[in-house]
């Protein structure tokens, strides 16, 4: 079963102030549902973590009209996305590394190894 913190995540965040938390879902997303089922335990979680009482607000609209991007990301983004964009930028930094380090490039010589094909473990 989906969790709250999983269906906050795929959210973007709108506004953070009093007295409201305003999140926003795309059209079609099945995640409002989840919210609004559960929202006095989310509006007492968000209350505990920020310490003041705290009503949650929950829209549907596009994204890119999202007023508060995360730290590095561009406006609209969900923290799921930042979290799979981070991700794939590490991966990629780490096959990077790995294919021009002198002793990998060794191995795959002597071994007559393809490193194009290699993924992160």
């Amino acid at each position: 079963a989906p969790t709250l913190g999983t269906a906050l995540k795929q959210a973007t965040l709108v506004s953070l102030g009093p007295p409201e938390v305003r999140v926003r879902y795309p059209a079609g997303s099945t995640w409002p549902a989840l919210l609004e089922r559960r929202r006095a335990d989310v509006e007492r979680t968000l209350a505990g973590f920020l310490g003041r009482p705290v009503k949650l607000a929950v829209e549907i609209g596009p994204a890119a009209a999202a007023a508060v991007p995360a730290e590095g990301a561009p406006a609209g983004a969900s923290i799921a996305s930042v979290e799979r964009a981070e991700r794939e930028a590490r991966a990629a930094r780490v096959r990077e590394e790995a294919r021009t380090h002198p002793n990998i490039q060794e191995a795959a010589r002597l071994l007559g190894a393809d490193l194009e094909g290699t993924d992160e473990l």
